[in-house]
């Protein structure tokens, strides 16, 4: 019985995260497009892949772009077939949803959720909205967003608990 309710706990907990996850990052990108429309940022000039940028710390812009292809703008093509990644999207999620109960649960909740995230601009607009630019002088990591962010602390957690699992047997 015990059992039972650890593992609809453990279940629920991650379903949670996962909808934060979704909820946080649509937020995030109406409240930053929000403030580009408040700053009068031309939104035609994202169409024609023109990047409208607002500081905030000498290492850190708000940025208005979109990403048509996958992750850190590969294959950022707007003639690409958006639904194939929609389709792509949603083969991963599957899969992930099948491990869900496995032992990664919250890590997989925060990487279905930032997929979801995703899948859910490219449904919208084609395209994933990034906004997040950090950078160090005139050296820009690829814009992202907090879905990007929930999928990558999630693998790199995956990443971590599978190397402590597997020095614990040698």
């Amino acid at each position: 019985m015990k059992t039972t309710r650890l593992v609809n706990r453990e279940f629920c907990i991650s379903v949670l995260i996962c909808i934060a996850v979704v909820a946080l990052d649509q937020h995030s990108k109406a409240t930053v497009k929000k403030l580009f429309m408040k700053l009068n940022f031309s939104f035609l000039a994202s169409q024609r892949n023109e990047i409208w940028d607002y500081h905030i710390t000498p290492f850190l812009n708000l940025v208005y772009t979109h990403n048509y292809g996958v992750s850190f703008g590969i294959m950022n093509n707007p003639e690409q077939n958006q639904y194939v990644w929609v389709f792509i999207s949603l083969c991963i999620i599957a899969l992930m949803a099948m491990f869900l109960w496995q032992k990664h649960k919250v890590c997989l909740a925060m990487i279905i959720g930032g997929a979801i995230g995703n899948m859910l601009d490219r449904l919208e607009s084609g395209a994933v909205f990034d906004f997040i630019d950090c950078h160090w002088r005139s050296w820009h990591f690829p814009a992202f967003n907090i879905a990007d962010s929930a999928i990558v602390i999630g693998v790199i957690l995956v990443m971590m608990r599978e190397f402590m699992t597997s020095r614990r047997r040698f």
